[in-house]
């Protein structure tokens, strides 16, 4: 319900009132002069406040009146009650802000007195108040600083306090002149040579000079730190062999660790359903699964309740049940497994974890291994790799029958390993569907195919996303039609990029189909992987590994895609696990992630 606008005192009578939104629970008045002068101001006041506001309408000028939420208010000063924040103005009302000045946030409304008729729209100036000086935000933000106009590379850096609200940020390691910064308030970031402000879209950056007198300009944003609730469930208790977790580290080839090649046992993978979570277990080392006997249960089933996972029971399947994927009906999943050195099969699985359908076939590879399983569109997509000559590698891609799982081997495609010392062997590792193409990428390097499944898998192989780097997981964005990619690059560091894929599929690579980096750890990091961010499209979950002593820990952090390139990446630095996470799952409230080698399931709800 619209909330009729307090009258200005010697305001023509007949003035129409401008109706202002119920979601504006607090007003500001301002007077300005022909110049942009401020001539009087009153405000934030409650809007149920009947307060007559002396602004002289017979003057030249502008009036304006704008309105704030009762969060955006409260939260310049929550200690303060209504009438304590309403005295606490009064005794200071707005003036101009300029610089560093701490500012009042963003209005949800504003309008403007135009020829005796209030009209919406209107655009204010930044205000500031003397109150609000020196009021931090509780959390320290985040800062975060883009490179890519100085080479594009990653710069260590410190930063210490030096008073409210304010810190030095040292960049010793690149060789760049320190940075003093201000940070009043969620986003308001200046200091020291900083150009523009993130409030009015323009972009804050800085000229910054390296030993040699160069100069180059940096981007640089505030976030605060994201807060998750982190709820973690221990199920080694299902895998009697499971002993704990082995050392990893970034210097080992990703194959090695990023594998679930478990020594002792532990999980392999997951899914979640509409009230399940069905979990798969790993007896002994997950090589050479075909000759180990059967030992236990191969399947855990969890009821959701809530915040809470209840165990429900187990249930039978293959020892080399590695890969589950959910059926988009919720109620039931699907899963690959190897059943001899060359067949594999497909099943349908309850939710109770019973296999009700199966289809298996003979595949023309030797000691073959699943890598991957996507559904896309009316069809199953597998992705296998095999043994060839020479220690090189064949690859595979086989599509099934979403309906009847039935294979359709006409319509799967092999890549062969050429002979020769000097061959390539492709190694395709996860398939994911993206409109009307497959991306896979290739384990152990740097490469993406797009393929496009209806054309006899025609595409392009994208190559050089940082240069020399190890892809670890590729993710599709359908609104903007983008492929995201996680890894480590040649400088060792973890990071996001993305591509378009029509243009890249056009045009293949070139000025069409630019990598464009989001991301950027640093040093003895890596990208591990990419979810959608729980109930929203316009968020991308980026889980990091670094190593932390004999291990490889996870980090939790948040790349922006509706927002400018500038300030995409939300550094949040958040860790959800002091080992690697393996696979990913988001719902409408929660991101859940396996963590195979702690035999661990996390639920991170933001």
């Amino acid at each position: 319900m619209a909330i009729a606008l307090l009258a200005l005192s010697c305001v023509d009578a007949q003035t129409n009132p401008a109706p202002i939104p119920a979601e504006a629970r607090w007003l500001v008045f301002l007077e300005l002069d022909r110049a942009g002068v401020l001539l009087n101001a009153v405000g934030p006041v409650p809007v149920e406040t009947p307060l007559p506001v002396a602004l002289r309408a017979s003057r030249p000028g502008r009036r304006l009146v704008l309105g704030y939420t009762e969060e955006s208010i409260r939260a310049l000063a929550p200690e303060l009650d209504t009438a304590a924040l309403a005295s606490q103005a009064a005794l200071s009302p707005p003036r101009l802000a300029s610089g560093c000045d701490p500012r009042l946030p963003e209005p949800v409304f504003e309008s403007e007195l135009e020829e005796e008729t209030w009209k919406t729209g209107a655009s204010a100036p930044p205000l500031t108040a003397s109150w609000l000086e020196g009021r931090c935000p509780e959390a320290e933000p985040e800062l975060w600083f883009d490179f890519s106009e100085c080479g594009g590379f990653w710069c260590p850096r410190e930063r210490r306090a030096k008073g409210p609200c304010t810190f030095e940020v040292n960049f010793s390691g690149c060789q760049l002149s320190p940075l003093e910064v201000r940070i009043e308030g969620e986003t308001l970031l200046c200091g020291s040579g900083i150009e523009g402000t993130p409030e009015r879209g323009r972009e804050p950056s800085v000229l910054l000079e390296d030993g040699f007198g160069v100069q180059c300009r940096v981007r640089v944003a505030a976030r605060q730190t994201l807060a998750p609730t982190i709820r973690r469930w221990s199920l080694g208790h299902l895998v009697p062999s499971y002993k704990g977790p082995e050392p990893r580290f970034l210097g080992d080839s990703s194959s090695h660790w990023l594998s679930r090649g478990l020594p002792y046992g532990g999980l392999a993978d997951f899914v979640v359903l509409n009230d399940r979570v069905v979990v798969s277990l790993v007896h002994g080392p997950m090589e050479g699964c075909l000759e180990r006997e059967p030992s236990g249960p191969r399947l855990a089933r969890f009821l959701r309740s809530g915040e809470e996972l209840t165990e429900v029971g187990t249930a039978t399947a293959s020892p080399c049940l590695y890969h589950l994927e959910p059926d988009p009906n919720g109620e039931s999943f699907l899963g690959v497994y190897v059943t001899s050195p060359d067949s594999v099969v497909l099943g349908r699985f309850d939710r109770e974890g019973r296999e009700v359908k199966r289809s298996e076939i003979s595949v023309e590879l030797n000691a073959v291994d699943v890598h991957g399983l996507a559904i896309h569109d009316d069809a199953i997509f597998v992705t296998l790799r095999g043994e060839a000559l020479q220690d090189l590698t064949d690859s595979a891609i086989i599509r099934f029958s979403r309906e009847s799982l039935a294979p359709e081997l006409e319509r799967s495609r092999y890549w062969r390993a050429a002979s020769g010392t000097s061959a390539h062997s492709i190694k395709f590792g996860r398939v994911r569907s993206a409109g009307r193409f497959l991306l896979v990428n290739e384990i152990e390097n740097d490469t993406v195919h797009i393929l496009d499944p209806e054309q006899g898998f025609v595409g392009v192989a994208l190559r050089g996303a940082r240069g020399g780097v190890k892809i670890s997981d590729l993710t599709y964005d359908p609104g903007h039609s983008r492929l995201f990619v996680a890894g480590r690059d040649f400088e060792l560091a973890g990071f996001v990029a993305h591509a378009g894929i029509e243009p890249c599929f056009t045009h293949g690579l070139g000025p069409q189909c630019d990598w464009t980096p989001l991301q950027f750890a640093g040093e003895d990091s890596i990208g591990l992987r990419l979810s959608a961010w729980p109930g929203r499209s316009d968020l991308l979950a980026s889980f990091v590994g670094v190593q932390r002593g004999d291990r490889v820990a996870t980090l939790l952090s948040v790349i922006d895609l509706a927002a400018e390139p500038w300030a995409r990446y939300r550094p949040v630095a958040v860790e959800v696990s002091d080992l690697s996470v393996f696979t990913v799952h988001a719902d409408e409230t929660s991101l859940w992630a396996l963590v195979p080698e702690d035999a661990a399931l996390l639920r991170i709800t933001p």
